[in-house]
């Protein structure tokens, strides 16, 4: 009996393994992008000095919440329900395309995948990354200090991005803090019960150059993709907990 146990176990981790459309660690190595968006300067064309410019940001046109993509993130491998404030945290998570339709999103940490093969004049390029929330006391919700790489990607750069066909995840090994990214949130993070998830944030981004003034603009936002309503675990925050790694 014992025997068949290990081999159902042994087929079930088969069979969610062949569901996973990709995996990547965004532990390793330092993200070469100061902000949450990649940087339009790395498209340069020769320039030394950009003399000013125009900076767009807006949304995708709206859907019918039926047509959007969807895109749930869970923990598959969550941290352990003991967490301290300040701690740095390793887990990983799945994000599991729960649409109809195909997916793509950016695959690649690697920043120079963005000028490759695209003109300096006119560049595009997509950046994702995964945000982690706090949830509890009240109405607050603490968005952490993530230290994940962010993932690049271009249609110019094969390899760059990734389809997530429809049914089908894509795991991802990823770090945070146990702190507010912001600093005026900071003193909300208190010792007690707190529920904690991640969520997925994309942006396409698009960049032209012309005589060294640059014009960049970004589409995207939280309703990039329409939220499912993502598992969050619970966990408890203390001033002083142990280490305790994975679940």
């Amino acid at each position: 009996m014992k025997t068949v146990l290990v081999l159902v176990a042994a087929l079930m981790g088969i069979l969610q393994a062949g569901s996973d459309a990709g995996y990547v660690d965004l532990t390793q190595g330092d993200d070469t992008s100061p902000s949450a968006h990649a940087d339009g300067k790395s498209v340069s064309d020769g320039c030394n000095q950009f003399s000013g410019g125009t900076l767009a940001d807006g949304e995708r046109a709206s859907e019918s919440v039926r047509n959007k993509p969807k895109l749930l993130v869970e923990f598959s491998r969550p941290p352990a329900e003991s967490l301290a404030i300040g701690q740095a945290v390793d887990a990983e998570v799945r994000m599991t395309n729960t649409g109809n339709k195909p997916i793509e999103i950016p695959w690649s940490t690697d920043l120079a995948v963005v000028p490759k093969n695209q003109d300096p004049a006119q560049a595009t390029w997509s950046v994702g990354t995964f945000w982690f929330f706090l949830d509890g006391r009240g109405d607050h919700r603490l968005l952490l200090a993530s230290t994940s790489r962010r993932l690049y990607g271009t249609k110019a750069s094969a390899g760059s991005e990734i389809t997530i066909p429809a049914g089908q995840s894509v795991r991802a090994r990823v770090s945070f803090k146990v702190d507010s990214l912001y600093t005026e949130d900071s003193e909300r993070l208190k010792d007690g019960k707190w529920t904690l998830s991640a969520e997925w944030q994309q942006v396409e981004v698009s960049a032209s150059l012309k005589e060294c003034r640059q014009f960049t603009g970004y589409l995207g936002g939280p309703s990039f993709y329409f939220d499912e309503k993502n598992p969050s675990i619970a966990v408890s925050i203390a001033s002083n907990a142990p280490n305790p790694g994975l679940r």
